[in-house]
């Protein structure tokens, strides 16, 4: 039996008092103290047992979900000698385009990009992606060939098959509302509230129904997006 099931199987038989399992005992140093100073009793260490395996039920629960990691650039650039143009969204050139401020503008593309680990991914621009970037959006406004680069980054967008939120409740207690696929800040409020109706069983919009993990099972994926420009949707 390995740790975490003699973790699982035993904490439910000692729920208070010294573990009488020596595996328990030296995984949460017995007599000892925590690096915050407080002594290691059989009591805490058994509060931290059930607490760990809660956790672990939940990541389980979430881990089930079908959703995937993509990193997604974002290049800078000062306007220049070039004169500022509006917000918009180039779908040949594949690239959204929106100024920040009074100097500067924003780019990056509308596809889908490569799964990635998001515990190992480049955060920085490369140069040869802003460049492409660049070049897209001089085929688009030559003026702005007088652009000036600024760097960039990249970040992560937790995605879904369909690339539209995955919301409703997994498990009993357990709700979700991940995979807003780039679109998680602009929609927060709105979601927010909605989900906090869903969490207190109260007023629950019937629309958000369609956004419950089930309709990846049931084959009832949701539109998004305009074509392969998945960003815009």
């Amino acid at each position: 039996m390995g740790l975490l099931s003699a973790l699982e199987t035993r904490a439910t038989s000692q729920v208070l008092g010294p573990p009488r399992d020596p595996v328990i005992a030296e995984w949460f140093g017995m007599g000892s103290r925590s690096s915050s100073g407080m002594s290691v009793t059989g009591d805490t260490a058994m509060k931290v047992t059930a607490v760990f395996r809660c956790v672990s039920l939940r990541a389980q629960t979430l881990a089930s979900l079908p959703l995937t990691v993509e990193r997604h650039i974002v290049a800078t650039f000062a306007w220049g000698g070039a004169a500022p143009m509006p917000a918009h969204g180039d779908l040949p050139n594949g690239y959204y385009f929106r100024p920040e401020g009074d100097e500067l503008f924003l780019m990056g593309p509308l596809h889908e990009e490569p799964n990635v680990d998001p515990d190992d991914y480049p955060e920085s621009l490369a140069d040869a992606e802003g460049a492409d970037l660049a070049e897209r959006v001089i085929r688009r406004v030559p003026a702005l060939e007088r652009a000036e680069t600024r760097g960039g980054w990249a970040s992560l967008y937790d995605v879904s098959p369909d690339w539209q939120p995955v919301i409703g409740e997994i498990a009993e207690g357990v709700f979700v509302d991940a995979g807003t696929s780039g679109h998680g800040f602009k929609l927060a409020p709105a979601l927010g509230r909605h989900v906090a109706d869903l969490v207190v069983g109260s007023g629950t919009d019937p629309g958000l129904e369609q956004f419950h993990p089930r309709r990846f099972e049931e084959e009832r994926e949701l539109d998004a997006g305009f074509g392969e420009a998945r960003i815009l949707g």
